[in-house]
């Protein structure tokens, strides 16, 4: 007979609760609405750490922005995790780890489609490129760094049209011509 693991623990501002994990999901605990340490656990954001998923690092961003919107609920696979609805679809954070195990993509879904802030990180921990999205469409500021910290280009989007003077640099903070 198989039982059922549950998992309990507090993250400044996080409650995370997991029981029954399957290896495809985990159904968060009957007992999520109790107290920990005092602190009534309702309306707490809840992060299901799943049995068969690589764990979140602490400094997380997916962490740091909030868990899962009303109505989705935490979802992860190997290296991946997010938050999804009922029917699957993606709702919320979206956060791929590095093997090494911090944040490597970071993306905020709404109903399916890309919406809100998308970062890329380099595997030390440094800033690759960050952007926005409206709707499914690239939109608003752009901005990519090379390895070493120097930005690398900034663009600008208008609802999934490229928008104004775009701008390139070499690892040498010069001015480049676009790739």
């Amino acid at each position: 007979m198989r039982r059922a693991r549950t998992l309990a623990f507090t993250v400044p501002g996080l409650l995370a609760v997991v029981a029954g994990c399957n290896g495809v999901g985990c159904v968060p605990a009957p007992e999520a609405g109790g107290a920990v340490d005092g602190v009534p656990a309702a309306g707490w954001p809840v992060l299901a750490v799943f049995l068969g998923c690589r764990p979140l690092p602490a400094d997380a961003p997916v962490l740091a922005d909030g868990a899962c919107p009303p109505g989705a609920a935490p979802a992860c696979q190997g290296e991946f995790h997010w938050c999804r609805l009922d029917d699957g679809t993606r709702h919320g954070p979206w956060l791929r780890l590095h093997p090494a195990g911090g944040p490597d993509l970071l993306v905020r879904y709404w109903r399916g489609r890309r919406h809100g802030p998308w970062a890329q990180w380099y595997p030390d921990g440094g800033k690759m490129r960050s952007g926005g999205f409206f709707r499914g469409r690239k939109h608003g500021a752009w901005d990519g760094w090379h390895p070493d910290g120097q930005q690398a280009y900034h663009h600008a989007y208008n609802l999934g049209e490229r928008h104004g003077q775009w701008s390139h640099w070499d690892s040498d903070g010069n001015p480049a011509p676009a790739p």
